[in-house]
């Protein structure tokens, strides 16, 4: 029967009456999901693309991140400086606990600098990756349209996916 083949969703009750009717909207979803599906090429663009998206979620999780141990690391230098500067304008008359501490905020601050760096070359790889993501994930989403399918018709398929196996 129809609810078999299509799912709970495409009949509904009539409150007033009790009556089942058929939720046309639903079942259109349905057989452009079961047509998407059946559709070979779509299906392998729609699981490219869903991929792509989640690789892309990925690094923007990462960049997050890393920008939070950027700062961090920024502030770290800031405050190095900060000290470099103290120390110099002390006239302490110490002169060895000076430099050994002089040459310890050097060794932090090159440290430091030297992490920042990698930093900066680990966020331009990231930024390299993340376009050339969005360049596929771009032409992935045109094949699709050419197929005359919708990101929202992807996600639709992967909800269904996903509520197909969770029911199982």
């Amino acid at each position: 029967n129809l609810k078999d083949r299509l799912g709970e969703s495409v009949i509904a009750i009539n409150e007033e009456t009790g009556a089942f009717e058929l939720n046309t909207d639903a079942v259109r979803a349905q057989i452009k999901a079961k047509r998407f599906a059946s559709d070979e090429e779509a299906a392998t663009l729609a699981s490219r693309l869903k991929g792509v998206q989640e690789e892309i979620s990925r690094l923007n999780s990462e960049e997050a991140s890393r920008k939070k141990i950027f700062d961090l690391r920024g502030e770290q230098l800031r405050s190095i400086e900060k000290r470099e500067k103290e120390i110099s304008a002390a006239n302490t008359s110490i002169f060895t606990t000076r430099n050994e501490e002089e040459k310890k905020l050097f060794k932090q601050k090159k440290e430091i600098s030297e992490l920042l760096a990698a930093s900066g070359a680990k966020k331009f790889n990231q930024d390299k990756e993340l376009n050339k993501l969005d360049k596929e994930r771009i032409d992935l989403l045109a094949k699709l349209k050419d197929l005359n399918f919708t990101a929202i018709d992807v996600e639709a398929l992967f909800n269904e996916t996903k509520k197909d196996s969770t029911n199982n």
